[in-house]
Formats: structure tokens, C-alpha cells, sequence
């Protein structure tokens, strides 16, 4: 290795007291120039790369994760912008420490589809590797840590595929390392507008601990536009500790760690582009030993740094404001409990509040959290008055990191099993509490419950579908108590779960066809945001029902350009038709499917129409716009839709056998031209009265069906051939039993192919989840199912899915129209 010569930036007049209001103004400023050697140049990096078992998801909240039988541990976690959420750490294989790597999906379970099993392990020649922070470069996975240079430690920096597979357009290997001189430490990690990664940590090249960064091009080379050689080190005549950064706007990097003044003192330390120190401020929080652990900046770009201050025996939490310009705004502390209290990671919310978390020493450490108002002031619904301890295993648990987005918050860190060390993930609800699998999501309306009522009579939503923007469209019936009729009835609601007042009245819409009853089952969303209610609109004089939609604008009113001044009534041989569910195909045209009666038969016939975008109907579809199937001469009847990626269209429903003395599921396919091109009965109790109410195709094209099986709610996964799938439950079969009567009128596929069911359990709401293999999933809510009573006679009737995994139920309660939403 070449001679390096060390130049010292020495700051300890510069970062007096007296700078606790000011920016700093260096009298003398020397930087390092250090060679660009790196390790990968002297000897083959990376020796393994494999992944480890799998383990359930936050059935109580927490999960811990044995990766070895040795000592395991998690450092720092991020949010991507699909709602899984990435953790990094280590473990131990006994002999060295190893980085560890895994992805989760919101529920807490391990994402597969990230290596083989959801966690890499990255194993080093030279020995201990670490990692203490992490961040996204675009698709990328990067991390950041220490590791050993066969004589000291490195900067060791890795970059992932999206796969958990090293990137190997990144130095070759996937994997950099960096020697400044020493031991060198880093701790945190970012990208910047110009899309070069900045690490920063600490070094003790110039003999005693000093701050450092390295700034690196996307392809892991130093980047010599920062200090000449990419690296910059500046220090006082102590121990300086840099321990978070923030990259600015301007590409600007301020960060924070700990400063020597006598006791140690919270500092904000800022570089410029170009390397070249900028100023920054240190000021005494507690009295003694303050280290400042963590760093953001608000959207009016001061800084907030979090971390411990002694204030009395014990350490606390320690939080403390600058403006941009560094002047000081002041700084509180937090005892949590009587001991010590130790803040390690830091995140402003979108409502400008401060959530710090951290450790706790009470009989042995814990997890902790506090939230605070932008004032200072603790919030006092978060845990016990702004405060919340969790104890996650037997021994000590300590938290040293956060991910959080839109309300959501992981924790990260280790916990002790009374052997070794465990890797353990906590997901807290936004009042602190820990958010179990199958609890209601908290930062949806309080509770994870909405109710609207339309009237002071009954109200039932049969249905709900979600618009681009994230607000929630539920559809079904308001009861008229002055006409004795019933109405089409809308309501919108933010995705906060309060009704949207600039939708409709108040966030309320209801449509009278002709006075009599109007009931709407079913809605669809078109992709200019146009919302389409189907179900059926009653003659008074005739005493019948015919096939009735309304297209609303997005604002909620009646949308004239469609059929008439908004309305549509088909009616298909006299006597009554009910439409149970509608679509949109790919064409923008919409379907829609129940039965007609046949008068002369007394019997039902699957029915379907379709219309053209103005209202009209299809000539080209079946005939004049119209397919009526009947398949047994009994009662044939659908009640769920779905288009295929061939814009074919499935209906799912039931056919009755032999005068009613049972029923059976039934699934068929029709062309695009609405030809009958095959189908299949199932029948799921053997025998008795099943019935099929809910569908939904997964990324394979495999359709799901879910409905009652005697008395159980059920769900059968078929092929895309439309054959049942034998490797789905038993023979293609799965039922849930409570112990009440059960029924799934909705289903969903979430992304890590796992089925949830929606419905009720005698008078309650029932949610079930069910494993990829069709089995009860009892990572979620204990056992796989949950019951619910908000009020009354409550039932979900229809689901839709989260981009981040939650999911949403809607459906109607103590005569209400009901919406909640659930943690995954």
C-alpha cells in the first residue's frame, strides 16, 4: 500500500460553544488524500452466497429469526414502494460474522421470491463482515457496514439485485471495500441526486477516532470529484463519531454522531459536494455523554437528530432541532423508564410528528418508541402518553432500527432467547401498540372501522372497488322508509377511511329508478375513473325485476352520456332478472351476469349482457347483447364475474340439482362473443347446498373461487384450463369452520400467492387466509381466521387488496354501510 499522508481538520475551537448558534467557519481546513485501494482488488471478496430458513410472519406482533444457531442481529430497515420491507444485519457462523440481508412482506413473512427463501447471507474471506445500514438505489439493494481487512476494518459497501443476487455491474462483484487509513467503521448509507452513493461512519487513520465519508460512483468506484480520491476525513484532537447522515437537496450530506467538548455533545456536521467541509454546530443536551444516533431533515429542512443524553444517573432518549443554517431550536429528553432509555433511529411523519425508537432498560432491555408532536410535546395516544416499551423474547431486546411509510413502523434489532441472539422484527400499530397479523389497520379511522348511514332504515354495501387515487368506492342499497322502496346507494371514502365530502353529499350518493326497489350488488371502475352499479330495478305495475345499471361520474353524479340520463334497464323475457356482478373488459365494455327467470320452466338461467361505453347493448355479443345458459333445467344462477387476459369472461355461481334438493358450484368460461366454451360443477360438501359467490385469477391465470360449502365458507383453486387444481387443499378443496355458520362471499390473491377470504360467521364478520397449498395460514391471526363484531349483524361482502399487502373489507353492519381495513 502506498504512503498516505494524513491532513487533519481540526475542529475543536471551531465547534465550541459558542457555535451552538452559528454556522461553523473553519480558520484552517486540510483534507485526506488517501490511495484508491480497495479490497477487492487483493483478494477474491465474495467466497458464499446462500439463504436460510423461513419463518412465520407477526402472528403476536413480533417475530424473531434464528438464521444460525449463533448469535443473529438487525441493524437498519427500509420500506420499498410496494409496502415489503427490507431488514440488514448479521449473524454468526461461529467463526466470523456474516451480512445478512432479508425481505419481508408486510405480514411479517419472509418474501420468497427474494433469493429462494427471502434471506441472503454474505459471507467474506477475511473474516467479520457487518451491516449497519441500508437504502434503495433505484431497484438496487444497497448496504453498508464494517468489514475486516485481514489488519483492521473497512468501509464495506454491497450492492443486491432486486433477486437478493449480487450486482455484479457494481465493482465487479457486487461487493466494494474501502481503506481509510485505520479502523474504519461506516453506519450510514444514501444515494444522491446525481445517483452516487454516500457512505458515512468514523476512522481512526489520523490516531483517533475521526468522521468520515466516501462518496462512490453508481459503478462502486471512488468518485474523484469528492476530495480528490473520493474520501474525506476530518476530526478534532478526540474521538469523533459519525453515526447518521442526511443527503440534502443540493446533494449537500450533513451528519450527526458524537463531539468531544469535556463530555461528549450531539453534533451536525455538513460537506459540500465537492468534499469540502461546510460547517455545522454541536451543542450539550444532558450534561454528559450525548451521542447523537440518528438524523432526517422536515419538509422545512431542519434537522432532527435522535439519540441518548444523561440527564440525571441514567441515560434517556434525546432528541434535538437546527434550522438549515444551524441554529440551535433546542432539544428534550424522554425518560421511559427509570434506567436507561437509548434512542438509535429517527422518522418524521407525514403529519410533521417525530417518531424515535430505540431501547429501554426496565428489569432487562426492550423495545422502545416515543412520538412527539412537532412542539416537543409527546403524543399522548401513542402507548402510555406518548411512550411504548415491548419485550420481544425472555432476555435483553434492543432496537437499532426503523422503517416507516404512511403510519406503518417496523422495528428492527435483536433479541435473546436465553442462548443466543436472534434477528427480531416488530410491526407497531400507530398507537403503539404491536400490530398482530389479522389485526384492524389503526390508521384507518381510528379503529380500522367505518361506518355510513344513509338513512335512518337499512343500509347494506355489497360490494367496493378501489380508484386509482387510493380512495374506496362501496356499492349497494339504501332502504327508503317514507316510499317503502329501496335505492341504488354509493359512498366514497378516503383512504384515511373518513367519507369523501367532495364526492356526492357528503360523500353519500343514492339513485331511484322508478320508485320502487332498486338494489346494487356489484361495481366496476372504468379507466377514466367513471363508476358503473349494477343489480336490478323493480316494475311496480308488472310486479318484476329486470337487469338495472347506473354510470356515475367521479364526483358521484349521475353520468347522462350513459343510456338514459344515466341508466340502463334490460330486461330479458318478462318475468324477473337480477344482475349479481359486472366488469369492465378490455375493450371498456361492461358485462354484466346473474339470471333470468324462466316463466314458462319456473326455473332460473345464467343470464349476461353487454354493453357498449354509451349504455347501449352489444349486438355482437350472444344475441342482440344478451346470453342466457341454462344447464340443468333447475336454478342456475352467477353471482361473480372476472375477465381473463384473453378477455374471455368466467362466471362463477351455482347450479341446482334435481328440484332443489342440492347445489352445486358451477365455473364456465364464454369467448369473447359470449359462446359458452366450457365449464365444470363442483360439488364441494358432497351433496348438500354449495354455492359460489366470489372469483378472482392469480398471475398464472388459476381462478379461485370462494363461497358457502354446507354450512363452511369454502374456496377451490381451478387451472386455467378451467380443471380443478388436486394440489390446492384437499383434492382442490378448502373449507373454514368456527364453529358457526360460515360464508365467503369475497376473495383476494395477495402477492405472495396467499388466499384471503372475507364473509361472516354466523351474525360476525369472518377473515380467513389461507397458505399458497390451500391450508389454514396460522402465522395470521393465530390460527388463520378471524371473527369480528363491530356492531350487529355484520358481513363482508366484498375485498380489495393494498399495493403494500393490506387488504380492505366492505359490507354492511347493524344496517350500515361498513368498511374496515386489515393488516396482512
Amino acid at each position: 500500500m502506498s504512503e498516505k499522508t494524513y491532513f487533519l481538520v481540526l475542529l475543536f475551537c471551531l465547534l465550541g460553544a459558542s457555535l451552538s448558534a452559528d454556522p461553523v467557519r473553519p480558520s484552517e481546513l486540510k483534507t485526506f488524500h488517501l490511495d484508491n485501494w480497495c479490497y477487492s482488488r487483493n483478494q477474491p471478496e465474495l467466497l458464499s452466497f446462500f439463504a436460510r430458513g423461513l419463518r412465520d410472519g407477526f402472528s403476536n406482533g413480533f417475530h424473531t429469526l434464528p438464521i444460525s444457531t449463533f448469535d443473529d442481529a438487525a441493524r437498519a430497515a427500509l420500506f420499498m414502494t410496494d409496502g415489503r420491507f427490507l431488514v440488514a444485519g448479521r449473524n454468526s457462523n461461529g467463526s466470523f460474522d456474516d451480512v445478512v440481508v432479508a425481505r419481508y412482506w408486510l405480514d411479517g413473512s419472509l418474501d420468497t421470491s427474494f433469493d429462494t427463501d427471502g434471506i441472503v447471507v454474505a459471507t467474506f474471506a477475511a473474516g467479520d463482515a457487518y451491516a449497519h445500514a441500508i437504502a434503495l438505489q433505484g431497484s438496487k439493494i444497497l448496504i453498508t457496514g464494517r468489514r475486516w481487512g485481514f489488519s483492521d476494518y473497512d468501509f464495506g459497501v454491497s450492492r443486491f439485485n432486486s433477486d437478493g443476487s449480487p450486482d455484479t455491474s457494481f465493482n465487479g462483484t457486487g461487493h466494494q471495500q474501502i481503506d481509510l487509513g485505520g479502523n474504519d467503521f461506516s453506519r450510514a448509507i444514501g444515494v444522491d441526486g446525481n445517483n452516487r452513493i454516500v457512505v458515512s461512519g468514523f476512522s481512526d487513520a489520523g490516531g483517533n477516532w475521526n468522521y468520515a465519508l466516501v462518496r462512490l460512483l453508481s459503478d462502486g468506484s471512488p468518485d474523484t470529484a469528492f476530495s480528490g480520491d473520493g474520501q474525506a476525513v476530518v476530526g478534532t484532537a478526540g474521538d469523533d463519531f459519525g453515526l447518521g447522515q442526511v443527503i440534502e437537496a443540493g446533494n449537500t450530506v450533513t451528519i450527526t454522531g458524537s463531539y468531544p467538548n469535556g463530555n461528549d455533545n450531539f453534533v451536525v456536521l455538513r460537506f459540500g459536494t465537492n468534499g469540502a467541509f461546510l460547517g455545522g454546530a454541536q451543542n450539550d443536551i444532558g450534561g454528559s455523554d450525548d451521542i447523537g444516533w440518528a438524523i432526517a431533515q422536515d419538509a422545512s429542512q431542519r434537522f432532527l437528530v435522535a439519540g441518548q443524553a444523561i440527564t440525571g444517573t441514567d441515560k434517556d432518549f434525546a432528541l434535538a432541532r437546527w434550522t438549515s443554517n444551524f441554529t440551535f431550536q433546542g432539544s428534550l429528553t424522554t425518560a421511559i423508564t427509570t434506567a436507561d432509555d437509548v434512542a438509535r433511529a429517527i422518522a418524521i411523519t407525514e403529519s410533521d410528528e417525530y417518531l424515535l425508537v430505540g431501547s429501554s432498560k426496565g428489569a432487562t432491555w426492550d423495545f422502545a418508541a416515543a412520538r412527539y408532536a412537532n412542539t416537543g410535546a409527546l403524543i399522548g395516544s401513542f402507548g402510555a402518553g406518548g411512550t411504548v416499551t415491548h419485550a420481544i423474547g425472555a432476555g435483553e431486546d434492543l432496537a437499532r432500527g426503523l422503517a416507516y411509510s404512511n403510519n406503518k413502523m417496523i422495528l428492527v434489532g435483536r433479541s435473546n432467547n436465553g442462548t443466543d441472539l436472534d434477528m427480531a422484527v416488530a410491526r407497531l400499530n400507530s398507537s403503539g401498540s404491536l400490530a398482530a397479523s389479522g389485526d384492524g389497520d389503526q390508521n384507518f379511522s381510528v379503529d380500522g372501522i367505518n361506518t355510513a348511514d344513509f338513512s335512518a332504515d337499512t343500509d347494506q354495501g355489497q360490494a367496493i372497488a378501489r380508484q386509482t387515487d387510493g380512495k374506496y368506492v362501496v356499492a349497494g342499497w339504501r332502504e327508503n322508509g317514507n316510499t317503502a322502496s329501496r335505492n341504488f346507494a354509493l359512498a366514497r371514502y378516503l383512504t384515511s377511511g373518513a367519507l369523501d365530502t367532495t364526492f356526492g353529499t357528503a360523500g353519500l350518493q343514492n339513485t331511484d329508478f322508478n320508485g320502487d326497489d332498486d338494489e346494487a350488488f356489484a361495481l366496476s371502475i372504468d379507466s377514466q375513473g367513471r363508476i358503473v352499479l349494477a343489480g336490478f330495478r323493480e316494475n311496480g305495475t308488472a310486479s318484476t325485476r329486470n337487469f338495472a345499471l347506473a354510470r356515475y361520474r367521479t364526483n358521484g353524479t349521475l353520468d347522462t352520456a350513459f343510456g338514459t340520463a344515466g341508466l340502463v334497464n334490460v330486461d330479458f323475457a318478462g318475468d324477473d332478472d337480477e344482475a349479481y356482478a359486472v366488469k369492465h373488459d378490455q375493450t371498456q365494455k361492461i358485462v354484466a351476469a346473474g339470471f333470468r327467470e324462466n316463466g314458462t320452466a319456473s326455473s332460473r338461467d345464467f343470464a349476461m349482457i353487454r354493453l357498449t361505453t354509451t349504455g347501449a347493448l352489444d349486438t355482437a355479443f350472444g344475441t342482440g347483447g344478451r346470453v342466457v345458459t341454462d344447464f340443468a333445467g333447475d336454478d342456475d344462477e352467477v353471482f361473480a364475474i372476472a375477465i381473463n387476459s384473453n378477455n374471455k369472461i368466467l362466471v362463477a355461481g351455482f347450479r341446482e340439482n334435481g328440484g332443489g334438493n342440492s347445489r352445486d358450484w358451477i365455473l364456465a368460461r364464454y369467448s369473447t362473443g359470449g359462446t359458452l366454451e366450457t365449464s365444470v360443477l363442483t360439488d364441494v360438501s358432497g351433496g348438500s347446498q354449495d354455492e359460489a359467490y366470489a372469483l378472482a385469477l392469480d398471475t398464472f391465470g388459476r381462478v379461485y373461487v370462494a363461497g358457502l360449502a354446507n354450512n363452511n365458507a369454502a374456496a377451490v383453486r381451478y387451472l386455467s384450463t378451467i380443471a380443478i387444481d388436486t394440489s390446492f387443499g384437499t383434492s382442490g378443496i378448502s373449507t373454514v369452520n368456527t364453529g358457526s355458520n360460515e360464508d365467503a362471499f369475497a376473495v383476494l390473491i395477495q402477492a405472495n400467492g396467499k388466499v384471503v377470504l372475507g364473509g361472516n360467521a354466523g351474525n360476525d364478520i369472518l377473515i380467513a387466509r389461507l397458505t399458497p397449498s390451500g391450508a389454514l395460514d396460522t402465522t395470521w391471526a393465530g390460527d388463520g381466521s378471524l371473527v369480528t363484531n363491530p356492531g350487529g349483524t355484520d358481513v363482508i361482502t366484498g375485498m380489495v387488496l393494498e399495493s403494500d399487502g393490506r387488504f380492505t373489507g366492505a359490507g354492511y353492519s347493524s344496517n350500515n354501510f361498513f368498511i374496515e381495513r386489515f393488516w396482512p
